[in-house]
């Protein structure tokens, strides 16, 4: 008999990212990275031969780094290694000679790098680097480890001044720092670095022209609701100027941009279609004069887009870019979801629009590089395994795994899921998704269900292993998940923002979850619901609506609309253009908010919140609690705060609040569905 899984088991999970290829794809590199006593994650850079045995794959990777490492690197021809190693008191840039066995470190900068990119020729790295403006003469110096202390100290004791709009961020667990992001490039042979930027604003994510000659990077020029709002920039090593790619399209900066051979760039940007949206790349001249860029996706889907957003995955870690161009430049490769699948593409940049499957599996890719030699390694995950390294073959698909990371899991029972797709309520659209029966289930036996929802309601549930739905089956109960409209991976039209937000948005869930039970293994008499972010919000409109659920989590839920205005780092984004005073925006955000329902609210409720979340902010959650204790004192309900941890607790939260909160939320639906009444 196999073990069922506990809560601790988390603690074992070892999760790789950011793989790297050398020149002729016989070797990798990749992090690997494992919790910690005090609760981080700390990552290694290991190595390893892709050409094995089928015999001889396993136990093969190497340690490279001792030191804490990030985001390794092969230099154009292979026979370097830059990775982001952490010194003294930061992240600098170190390079590896694979020919001296020797780690030179290349960066000395104050507050370290954060992002970094080979020159074609391998001679030089173009960096990102935090900055401060008024430290501008000491911006390549890098802390001591007094002087970081020094540093922090002044900074604890120092007031916190706010004259923007947009002060505070999710990612920066409240209010910003006053750093600005700076582009520069060191010179690997000499050391030398040069910072290009002049500090007037944010500027980052470096990348290369083809010949070398330019350095291409976002930038943030503007104030007020645009701050946030990125243009493309270019800088001319030759001439050592800068200039702003025009661009007639608002640019999303969530990955490198590329530069094509035929001075043009490659972008990515959202174009409204069919009702709904997707991330697409856009051709533009690198010197447009008013010509507008073109779309290089056709009309027909065959995937949503560019990275399509995958949820529910056991994983950790910085991940390569969603796109990336061919050694040729005749084509992009790009991950993006489709059908529940997260799989790799290629897209023409020249000539008829086109775009092709690369490898397609019942998978979900994490990250990719490049086809080397007619090789592709990548990063993938399914349904009862985390993701592990892999090495395909572009022209015959075949595929071979090389990493066997997490082979602890062999010795507990995992359930498969089953995957469904089932008709809407209004005939309109197929839903897709997964059932999961309990960790020894028995034939004939009926069992309490847990209906997650997910967050976005942008995002979609992949082929990738989750351990909190492994965590709820090993306690006895179903899981059921899927994907509503708004979800995307299934195309535009499917991904139209107006029904999840609407008063309909709860029948795609039903309709999933009625098919569910028509399995015959499910209660319908002991069921719960669960869900982030907009799974949160969800959550609690559904207990306003229907009593069906005997029990419900609401995790980092978005309540009140309303008084969201101004307390994360969204709502005040959050105005429909149509209303034309605030005070029409404030009654309309009350219409949608699913605590007007309070007192329809008699399920049991738990509410699990990060204390430094600002994109659903606690004090959201402290509404729904408070709302529930005033007006139904009778009906048990809990908060539960995660002091620290922002609104990717689960995902990247400290081990010890990642185990806390799948303990809460499934001993939860343990006391009040696992008991028959």
């Amino acid at each position: 008999m196999k073990k069922k899984l506990d809560y601790e088991d988390l603690r074992k999970m070892k999760y790789l990212s950011s793989p790297s290829i050398d020149a002729n794809a016989s070797a990798a590199a990749y992090v690997v990275a494992e919790a910690e006593e005090s609760g981080e994650f700390k990552k290694h850079i290991y190595g390893i031969a892709t050409a094995l045995e089928e015999g001889k794959r396993k136990n093969t990777a190497r340690l490279l780094t001792n030191e804490e490492a990030d985001l390794p690197t092969f230099s154009p021809d292979g026979e370097k290694l830059a990775y982001l190693r952490l010194g003294e008191s930061e992240f600098q840039i170190w390079i590896y000679d694979r020919n001296t066995k020797q780690h030179q470190k290349l960066t000395q900068m104050r507050h370290g790098v954060e992002q970094f990119s080979w020159s074609p020729d391998g001679k030089k790295v173009a960096f990102t680097a935090p900055c401060y403006r008024e430290e501008k003469e000491v911006w390549m110096k890098e802390m001591t480890v007094s002087e970081k202390k020094q540093w922090e100290e002044e900074k604890a004791h120092a007031p916190v001044v706010i004259e923007n709009l947009i002060y505070k961020l999710d990612d920066t667990y409240g209010v910003r720092e006053n750093s600005i992001r700076q582009i520069g490039v060191a010179d690997v042979d000499t050391g030398v670095c040069e910072i290009l930027t002049d500090g007037s604003m944010d500027s980052y994510t470096a990348v290369w022209s083809p010949d070398g000659k330019k350095v291409g990077f976002y930038g943030r020029p503007y104030t007020h609701v645009k701050e946030l709002k990125a243009e493309m920039y270019c800088y001319d090593l030759t001439n050592q100027k800068q200039s702003r790619i025009l661009c007639d399209r608002e640019v999303e900066d969530g990955e490198p941009f590329l530069f094509t051979p035929e001075e043009e760039v490659i972008f990515a940007s959202y174009e409204a279609e069919k009702g709904g949206v997707s991330l697409k790349l856009f051709l533009q001249p690198l010197n447009g004069n008013g010509e507008k860029a073109v779309s290089l996706f056709p009309e027909e889907e065959i995937c949503h887009g560019v990275d399509s957003f995958p949820v529910g995955r056991t994983a950790f870690g910085r991940e390569t870019p969603a796109y990336q161009m061919s050694k040729d430049g005749e084509w992009v490769y790009f991950r993006a979801g489709w059908k529940g699948c997260e799989q790799i593409y290629r897209v023409a940049v020249k000539g008829e629009k086109r775009v092709e499957v690369v490898l397609e599996d019942r998978m979900a890719v994490h990250s990719f590089c490049v086809p080397v030699n007619g090789k592709i390694l990548y990063t993938r995950g399914d349904l009862l395994t985390p993701a592990e390294l892999y090495i395909a073959q572009e022209e015959s698909k075949e595929q071979t795994r090389l990493t066997y990371s997490n082979e602890w899991l062999k010795e507990y029972e995992l359930c498969m899921p089953e995957e469904m797709w089932v008709e809407s309520y209004d005939k309109q659209v197929r839903i897709h998704g997964f059932v999961m029966k309990p960790a020894g289930y028995e034939n004939g036996c009926h069992y309490p269900a847990v209906l997650d929802i997910h967050g976005g309601p942008t995002c979609f549930y992949a082929h990738d292993f989750w351990f909190e739905f492994q965590m709820i089956a090993a306690k006895n109960m179903a899981v059921v998940w899927c994907d509503p409209r708004g979800s995307f991976g299934y195309g535009a039209a499917f991904a139209a923002g107006a029904y999840s937000w609407g008063k309909e948005s709860m029948d795609d869930l039903f309709a999933f979850l009625d098919a569910a039970i028509e399995k015959g293994f499910i209660d319908p008499k002991r069921l719960g619901v669960t869900g982030g972010s907009y799974g949160g919000h969800m959550t609690t409109r559904i207990i306003g609506t229907t009593k069906r659920f005997r029990a419900a989590v609401s995790q980092r839920p978005l309540v009140n609309l309303a008084t969201s205005y101004g307390t994360g780092d969204m709502g005040f984004i959050w105005a429909e253009k149509e209303m034309q005073t605030q005070m029409e925006n404030f009654m309309y955000r009350i219409e949608k908010s699913p605590i007007r329902n309070i007192d329809r609210m008699k399920t049991p409720l738990l509410i699990l919140q990060g204390e430094k979340d600002y994109r659903c902010a606690m004090e959201q959650a402290e509404q729904m609690f408070i709302a529930m204790k005033d007006r139904n004192p009778e009906v048990p309900v809990r908060l539960v705060i995660f002091p620290g941890e922002n609104h990717g607790v689960t995902r990247h939260g400290k081990i010890h609040f990642q185990i806390a909160h799948l303990r809460e939320l499934t001993e939860w639906f343990v006391r009040f569905l696992c008991e028959k009444e």
